[in-house]
């Protein structure tokens, strides 16, 4: 089964070298590894000229943010599913991708753990929810780089470059949620995500949240899925009248 690994780079040539590492020492071999550097000016650009033998498509070009990069590197890929790992991300072991794949997965979604890497070296597996419904989809994120997915899924959607941080939550969210696509959860330990990149900003991911659920559905929606998230337990949310309303209400409006 064909993969299609993206990894998106600027300005960090010593994660780069870490990331393309990872991705030649699989011993999984039916990759296609796609590279989207956004004009890096230290020497990452260079480094992408010298091992070009290594690649079979890349990109250097300026773009308008991380999403934008990904949708480049989405639209010329071939593979049956698709993989994002941004530079400095590696995989967890050097037999990750042939461990996943025994699995023989179908599904449009399918994904794994991650390890958390923290800006003191420290390391943390995060075990992912092993069904994402409506409930889990709204009070836990699955890390993107534990995530496959399908390249037809994206046959009609790209990410929404419109915001920094949540175009990955948002597409697995609506292509599972609201429009009924497959996910199948399998027990391995996919990549070590560091938290220093983007996806660590707990200020802007608030504020891109408050704006996809104030612009797809009202503020009020926002603040039941804040009013859910605080709430004790993701089981004690639904005890909730005002989140039990704001579950239905979503099913209602797409009719699924």
């Amino acid at each position: 089964m064909k993969l299609s690994i993206i990894t998106v780079n600027l300005n960090n040539l010593d994660g780069l070298k870490e990331t393309v590492g990872s991705v030649i020492n699989q011993d999984y071999k039916d990759v296609e590894y796609i590279i989207i550097d956004g004009d890096s000016t230290d020497g990452s650009k260079e480094f992408i000229e010298e091992n070009k033998e290594k690649f079979q498509y890349t990109v250097i070009e300026k773009d308008k943010g991380v999403y934008d990069a990904m949708n480049k590197g989405i639209k010329v890929a071939s593979g049956e599913y698709l993989f994002f790992l941004n530079s400095g991300d590696t995989f967890y072991s050097n037999t990750t991708l042939s461990t996943f794949f025994a699995n023989k997965p179908t599904e449009d979604i399918v994904y794994g753990n991650a390890c958390i890497v923290y800006l003191n070296k420290a390391r943390k597996i995060k075990k992912h929810q092993q069904e994402i419904n409506l409930l889990t989809s709204l009070t836990e994120t699955i890390t993107h780089q534990a995530m496959f997915l399908k390249k037809e899924l994206f046959k009609d959607n790209l990410y929404n470059v419109e915001y920094k941080l949540i175009s990955d939550w948002i597409f697995y969210f609506e292509q599972i949620i609201l429009n009924n696509k497959t996910s199948k959860y399998i027990d391995v330990v996919i990549a070590n995500f560091l938290t220093a990149g983007l996806s660590s900003n707990a200020k802007l991911l608030e504020e891109e949240r408050k704006k996809y659920f104030t612009n797809t559905f009202s503020e009020n929606y926002y603040n039941l899925y804040k009013l859910m998230l605080t709430s004790h337990g993701k089981y004690n949310a639904l005890k909730n009248q005002s989140v039990v309303k704001f579950l239905i209400r979503i099913k209602n409006k797409f009719k699924f």
